[in-house]
């Protein structure tokens, strides 16, 4: 799963001179939708906003991840820590919503599952299924990969990134993967949250 690109607001902040209690305590008060994403060697944790109010995270370490309230409790632990990076992106209120119900979210179909689908075909599918989740993309020849999530079937956001790291989101972006899935079938997973 990509995160969404959003607007950057804080970007390598270090928590070596950043107070992260405090960095959130503004971010409620200004009524803040979005994510903050803390990274350390072999650590990232997001933390989900919206409205000022805390509504989903995920940590990973060590192939390790968590979710909910314990990753919360890691990612505030692991935030006091020295030598680590803080970056914040704002999404509006929809987007941070599906990117949290995207965190929750467990595999749902497979490339196995889902055979010979067409890419337009399984866009199909998720609406009609009202779908809240997110499909990863995968395309073949090193040609890089997208996310699209999905609030009960309609996609929020679309988010794609190069294989040399460029990054790019929004309405264009799925349009591209519309086209894209008329041309060539990419790699695709399906991860939906539970109802």
């Amino acid at each position: 799963m990509l995160l969404p690109q959003g607007i950057e607001k804080h970007r390598n902040l270090s928590t070596s001179f950043t107070r992260f209690d405090q960095l959130l305590q503004q971010q409620a008060e200004s009524r803040f939708s979005g994510y903050i994403k803390l990274t350390f060697w072999e650590y990232e944790g997001v933390l989900v906003m919206d409205m000022g109010r805390m509504i989903e995270a995920y940590s990973e370490e060590d192939g390790a991840r968590l979710t909910h309230d314990k990753a919360v409790v890691r990612l505030m632990e692991k935030a006091e820590e020295k030598d680590g990076t803080i970056e914040v992106f704002a999404l509006n209120s929809e987007v941070a919503l599906a990117l949290a119900y995207g965190i929750q979210a467990q595999q749902y179909k497979s490339e196995q599952d889902l055979g010979n689908s067409t890419l337009g075909q399984i866009f199909d599918m998720l609406e009609r299924e009202s779908v809240t989740g997110y499909v990863d993309l995968k395309f073949s020849g090193a040609k890089g990969q997208g996310t699209v999530f999905y609030l009960e079937g309609i996609p929020a956001e679309a988010v794609i990134v190069s294989n040399s790291g460029k990054l790019a989101s929004g309405d264009t972006v799925f349009k591209k993967f519309q086209s894209i899935g008329e041309m060539i079938q990419p790699g695709v997973n399906v991860f939906r949250a539970k109802n």
